[in-house]
């Protein structure tokens, strides 16, 4: 029989989303291990990654959370063999009512307002990422510094297409991984290089998402 033993909803501070999934994580495992004769504990989440990183100890966005999860874990899973933990993805577009009403009672938590908030290392980063991508965009529309090798990508309804480093970039993910196509089309955007010389493709490890409140969903399960 699965039951809800515990509801709480916390701000995150100034963190991407899979910090505050992670944050989530640690609090839906160790509100488990404060139940009474708990010996499986089931974690449903729709940020598998997240799930991930809560039991990995090495040095990473969020690690406090983890390294508070895995102190938790130890001491508890050391009592019995027969202790265990499962992870379960729960795809958030099928809208599974456990799932969903989870993610609504975190989502009705009002928006919080202030300064110093907690902040996180990836936050960090997708700040900086942003912050260079605007200041690039903005000095590109000056011809003198963009010179006139570059081709301007357009969308279909002729408004410049935008640098970005979302999903791998602007158009980078429409050659499907082809080594040959990429290296022509960064060929034809720059124009100084011919397409039998090798090109460097630049990828900026920035977060896609960000979220100021905790955003997550959690279940336990005691038998």
């Amino acid at each position: 029989m699965v039951k809800s033993v515990h509801e709480s909803r916390f701000v995150a501070g100034r963190v991407t989303a899979p910090d505050a999934e992670l944050f989530a994580i640690r609090v839906a495992i160790t509100a488990a291990l404060r139940q009474l004769d708990c010996e499986h504990i089931v974690v449903f989440t729709d940020h598998f990654a997240s799930a991930r990183q809560s039991v990995d100890p090495s040095v990473h966005s969020g690690q406090g959370h983890s390294l508070a999860v895995c102190c938790a874990l130890a001491p508890w899973l050391e009592e019995s063999p027969d202790r265990k933990i499962e992870f379960v993805q729960v795809f958030s577009q099928l809208q599974w009512d456990f799932h969903q009403a989870a993610h609504d009672y975190c989502r009705d938590l009002p928006p919080v307002r202030g300064r110093n908030f907690e902040t996180s290392l990836d936050s960090l980063r997708k700040d900086a990422t942003d912050h260079a991508r605007d200041s690039w965009i903005n000095m590109f529309q000056d011809p003198k510094y963009r010179g006139s090798n570059f081709l301007m990508l357009q969308k279909l309804d002729g408004t410049p297409i935008q640098p970005s480093y979302i999903n791998g970039g602007a158009w980078l993910p429409l050659f499907k991984h082809s080594t040959t196509s990429t290296a022509r089309m960064n060929w034809l955007d720059a124009a100084t290089a011919p397409p039998t010389l090798g090109v460097a493709n630049i990828f900026w490890n920035g977060a896609t998402n960000e979220s100021t409140t905790l955003r997550t969903t959690f279940a336990s399960q005691c038998i």
